[in-house]
């Protein structure tokens, strides 16, 4: 190590008291510790680095740097495991699972990989914890045993296969390990376990002329404790604390949990008192509490403070995420006045959008069949920029087409000729939408696109995106490396699971000084070191602490028997490193959202709430709630004249014909109107997961349509409706065949559809049903089209109104318009008072609709009375809901002249050029 006063870590030249690194380091040397022959294991690497620092500077001549060791790397001598990659641990997992259980209860990687990575996250804890693996788990087996869901005495096949895993856990969990042993490879609890085994050899050639030092460790499991013991107890060696002695004197706080028990059942600790417990914190310490709306809000707030600081201030300042996704936020928002910035944590890769590229590359291959690909599928993957930077200029129209009839087409699955109608994008269809089902073809197609987008123009000098290229050019060469290996990995599926395992595990690591400049971390990089000033996001609940989460098979009551860590601890370690991190620090702020609609909850952290209330700090805090400037803005309500050309628009509408849904509209919203029926405006298409409630609605009316159809002119009876019943299942599918010819209706989202219809018509069937057994039903048209020409002296062309009636029936010799609706509809909505409120309330729409069609059927029939209704297909069972003109459901010949005078002043004022189309509709007087 070289000699020199180089810097040695946060504070050491502002003459402020000693970091804890600093102490243990001065505390040695005070009990006559050769600093320099020292062996120091601590709980990161991150730490060690501070440490030889620290060392270097306290040494007047050049010597080989002390060992420096985190806990990992400490145990790993001990043992002669090395550590695996959790994918392969996975595999070797499953390849075991495959072996106990037989070809009878296999299931693929895919389905495994969902719960696997819980069963290898017990078998970690149960061997870090050194539990009896035998007896924890054949105790789980006689739980699974018990709360089994069958009540019967003999167990179905189902039961059988179901507790067949747990009966085999035990077996599965030896082989396992055994497995690994043998290959010298383990995970980290079969490290740390084996670790424990081999402690005597260890310490028989411990060199005692270097004392092992273990510094700044809280949580520690029983592996862990176990090996400290008996190096504490074996030859010369200490352990320092970094806690507050007040934490750890008040026996209800969480942050000396673990400390206080290893000072009460260590028997180190009977003859000696610990190391490293003092009183830190400052009376002058100054604590900043800041409640912002929004995680981005609190990126923003953050980014103005530190673009306040001093730049000799942002050496000695860390930025903590509690809530590790802001990192890419918070980079987008630094201030461009910082000098310097270090990143400890990484850039997740799986939160990258090139994941999300070749997650959608993987999900298309997947789900391709003969019959295509899903609609919205396709459309997320053509809007893609990625996707546009592989395809050529030239190609660039042909994938304009692509998603301009994805979104006006309403098939839900699109085949390849469709879209060879409308052109070929040769790297498309070569690449991505080529018909290869083989994991390693398809690997070499995804090489082979990591390839071009490294050599397209809009990527070359993109550092970080290519930086991200080469990380998954180096995954999808891992992935074929284990193919190789373990051939169960031979589907689409599994290669997407493998894919996003080992997205899980990747980071871009950013180079910056972990000296010098703004330092940003996650809670446990923060471990060990001391900064001056101290910003932390997100300290809200469940994320500091992450609160009641259990992913595991072992019950709560299980893991408490058996010493197991619960929720409590788990809190309780970041409640650790939460004050810990107050403790030296003279200026601390804290952001927490304030708004309760976050997935995360909302609340602010109950840490927060100990601090308010805590005597030894409420004289330091300032809480404040923070919230972005909002300005008024008013917006008066679009309009537009009607001008020469747009009233010669609306002749053409008149002489085409108005539905009464396009005057309810009109009732509604007039902008509305003027959108969608003058300037022909559709909404934009939004991608549907499932049909479209249109398009639903269509089904149901055909599905009735045809039902009824072979009755039409007759009364109906028990006989025709048991007829009806008895054809709903092959009419229904008859339907679906015919609108929605490509869909799988055994699985999925359409399966559902299917279903939600089939309940739908069968309880309305067995409405009617019930009605006939009653009354005296006749059908007398169907789906019947009807058009009048209105003449209006005010007007010099006629109006045509025109409408289909999905139902003409006789109900006890009363004449009955009806209508179909699939959607939502209130007894209120066809209730009106007078005529007047069927054109001038938005709410009474339905109504209008109603006296529309019945002035439709009146001007082609002569009937001294009628009635206008409605079928609620979803809400059948309240009834057939009548229209009601101020309380009477019988409309008379003067009730429709009434309407006809009302509707003439509607269109008039449609076609009035001194009425704007807007937003807000005012009726003339």
């Amino acid at each position: 190590m070289k000699k020199g006063p180089a810097k040695a870590g946060p504070f050491l030249f502002l003459g402020m008291h000693e970091t804890f690194l600093e102490e243990v380091l001065s505390d040695l040397t005070a009990q006559g510790y050769d600093i320099t022959k020292c062996r120091y294991v601590l709980p990161s690497k991150r730490s060690a680095f501070f440490l030889k620092r620290h060392v270097q500077a306290r040494v007047s001549q050049t010597i080989l740097a002390p060992d420096i060791l985190a806990i990992e790397d400490f145990i790993g001598e001990i043992t002669s495991l090395t550590l695996a990659p959790s994918i392969e641990l996975l595999m070797e997992l499953f390849h075991v699972y495959q072996n106990r259980l037989g070809k009878a209860l296999q299931e693929d990687f895919h389905s495994f990989s969902k719960w696997g990575q819980t069963l290898l996250q017990d078998f970690n804890e149960i061997d870090r914890y050194l539990i009896p693996a035998d007896d924890i788990l054949n105790y789980l087996k006689a739980i699974k045993e018990i709360d089994h869901w069958s009540l019967q005495e003999r167990k179905t096949e189902m039961v059988e296969n179901y507790l067949a895993l747990w009966s085999q856990l035990y077996p599965i969990y030896q082989d396992f390990n055994t497995q690994l042993k043998s290959k010298q490879k383990g995970y980290q609890g079969l490290i740390y376990r084996d670790a424990v085994d081999h402690m005597d050899a260890y310490l028989e050639l411990q060199d005692k002329a270097s004392p092992i030092i273990f510094i700044g460790f809280n949580a520690l499991n029983n592996a862990e404790s176990t090996i400290i013991q008996k190096i504490l107890e074996h030859g010369p060696s200490e352990i320092y604390w970094d806690i507050d002695e007040r934490f750890l004197s008040e026996t209800y706080h969480d942050a000396g949990l673990f400390i206080r028990q290893y000072l009460k059942h260590w028997p180190y600790y009977t003859t000696r008192s610990p190391k490293g417990v003092r009183s830190h914190i400052s009376p002058d310490q100054q604590i900043q509490i800041t409640g912002v709306p929004k995680d981005i809000v609190q990126i923003k707030k953050l980014s103005q403070q530190l673009g306040e600081l001093q730049s000799a201030a942002l050496d000695h300042t860390a930025v903590v995420l509690a809530h590790e996704v802001l990192l890419s936020p918070l980079l987008s928002s630094l201030p461009g006045t910082l000098p310097d910035v270090n990143i400890t944590m990484g850039l997740p890769l799986q939160n990258s959008q090139l994941a999300h590229f070749f997650n959608l590359l993987l999900e298309v291959k997947g789900t391709q069949n003969v019959k295509g690909w899903p609609k919205t599928l396709l459309q997320r993957l053509f809007s893609n920029p990625y996707c546009h930077s592989l395809i050529s200029k030239n190609n660039a129209v042909t994938l304009a087409a692509y998603l301009s009839f994805l979104n006006t087409s309403d098939a839900p699955l699109v085949s390849t000729k469709m879209l060879l109608s409308l052109g070929k994008c040769p790297v498309l269809f070569d690449l991505v939408l080529n018909e290869s089902q083989q994991t390693a073809l398809v690997l070499a197609d995804l090489l082979e696109i990591i390839e071009m987008l490294r050599t397209t123009s809009s990527l070359k000098d993109q550092a970080l995106e290519l930086e991200q290229l080469f990380r998954f050019y180096t995954i999808f060469n891992q992935i074929r490396s284990y193919q190789e290996a373990y051939p169960f990995l031979s589907s689409i599926n599994t290669l997407k699971t493998l894919f996003d395992q080992l997205c899980q595990s990747e980071t871009l690591d950013i180079l910056g000084d972990p000296v010098d400049g703004l330092q940003i971390m996650g809670m446990l990089e923060s471990r060990v070191l001391d900064y001056e000033t101290v910003f932390m996001t997100s300290v809200n609940e469940g994320v500091l602490p992450a609160g009641k989460s259990n992913n595991s098979f072992l019950p709560f009551d299980v893991k408490r028997a058996y010493g197991l860590p619960t929720y409590k601890e788990k809190d309780a370690i970041y409640v650790y490193h939460f004050y810990r991190l107050l403790q030296r620090a003279k200026n601390v702020h804290l952001f927490y959202n304030t708004e309760p609609d976050t997935l995360m909850g909302g609340e602010r952290s109950r840490l927060i709430s100990q601090l308010l209330t805590d005597a030894r700090f409420v004289g330091n805090i300032t809480h404040t709630l923070a919230t972005p400037k909002v300005r008024a803005t008013t917006s008066s309500p679009k309009q537009v004249a009607k001008t020469l050309l747009l009233q010669e628009r609306l002749r053409q509408l008149a002489l085409s014909g108005f539905s009464p849904s396009s005057l309810s509209v009109y009732i509604q919203n007039p902008w509305e109107f003027y959108q969608r029926y003058v300037l022909r405006l559709n909404e934009p298409e939004i991608a549907q997961e499932t049909i479209a409630p249109n398009l639903f609605g269509t089904i149901i009316h055909d599905i009735l349509h045809v039902l009824y159809l072979p009755f039409l002119g007759k009364t109906l009876d028990a006989s025709a409706m048991q007829e009806m019943k008895d054809r709903l299942s092959q009419v229904i599918l008859d339907m679906f065949v015919k609108h929605l010819p490509d869909v799988n209706l055994k699985v999925g989202r359409f399966l559902l559809v299917h279903k939600v219809i089939t309940k739908y018509l069968v309880e309305f069937l067995k409405w009617e049903e019930q009605r006939v057994a009653t009354n005296s039903i006749t059908i007398v048209a169907l789906e019947e089209r009807y058009e009048i020409l209105l003449d209006f002296p005010e007007l010099d062309f006629p109006i045509k109104l025109k409408g289909f009636l999905d139902r003409v029936e006789d109900i006890n010799g009363l004449r009955c318009i009806s209508d179909y609706k699939t959607g939502r509809v209130t007894p209120a909505e066809v209730k009106i008072s007078n005529i007047l409120e069927s054109i001038s309330e938005a709410n009474k729409t339905k109504a209008f609709q109603l006296l529309c069609y019945s002035l439709l059927y009146s001007k082609n029939h002569e009937l001294s009375a009628m009635q206008g209704a409605i079928y609620p297909i979803k809400t059948i069972r309240q009834g057939l809901l009548s229209l009601s003109l101020n309380r009477n459901t019988v409309l008379t010949p003067e009730d429709i002249i009434a309407f006809e005078t009302q509707l003439k002043t509607l269109i008039l004022e449609i076609f009035n050029p001194q009425f704007d189309f807007a937003e807000t509709r005012l009726l003339p007087l």
